[in-house]
């Protein structure tokens, strides 16, 4: 997923996985959701 600073998206079957070791909490993607699935609470 093309949006991730770091590479840390990944889609998977129907659903989007994030890698947490390499999450940098950055929160675009929580931004850019236009569906609001994804909360970055770190």
């Amino acid at each position: 997923m093309g949006v991730c600073p770091k590479g840390a998206l990944e889609l998977v079957e129907t659903w989007i996985e994030v890698d947490e070791s390499i999450c940098i909490a950055c929160g675009i993607c929580d931004r850019i959701c236009p569906v609001g699935a994804i909360e970055v609470t770190k």
